[in-house]
């Protein structure tokens, strides 16, 4: 082979073996494909499967915590401010005492604080209208 020649030496065998000097190719067949290796016989393939490690079982997905809720007697308390003022009261001032405690804090701290306000006002109200 001279130096000067690029073409890679021919080597007689099996196919997927190079050609002569400028065929420049390689045929190999079968009906797998790893990689970039083609493999046609069933024992070869069985034997390339059982030496692949095994597979890791994933774990489930983890769903997201649900959003935190405000508290049902914030709402209560905010629904009974003005008719029932002096319950409101009561119901949105425990509220208030819960959501201030809680760690971390849920939301509803400005409606049990709105909902006091308003019982409040709303027994001033009252307190002003009997007065008169």
């Amino acid at each position: 082979m001279r130096a000067t020649d690029l073409s890679p030496p021919s080597t007689s065998g099996a196919s997927g073996a190079w050609g002569p000097p400028g065929a420049g190719r390689a045929t190999v067949y079968g009906p797998a494909v790893l990689g970039t290796l083609q493999v046609n016989d069933p024992r070869a393939l069985a034997a390339l499967h059982a030496a692949r490690p095994p597979e890791v079982p994933r774990p489930p997905p983890v769903a997201a915590p649900p959003p935190p809720r405000v508290p049902r007697l914030a709402i209560v308390g905010a629904a009974l401010a003005i008719p029932l003022a002096p319950l409101g009261l009561v119901l949105s001032a425990v509220a208030l005492t819960r959501i201030l405690e809680a760690r971390p804090r849920p939301p509803g701290e400005a409606l049990a604080v709105l909902s006091v306000v308003a019982a409040v006002v709303a027994m001033a109200a009252a307190l002003a209208a009997l007065a008169s």
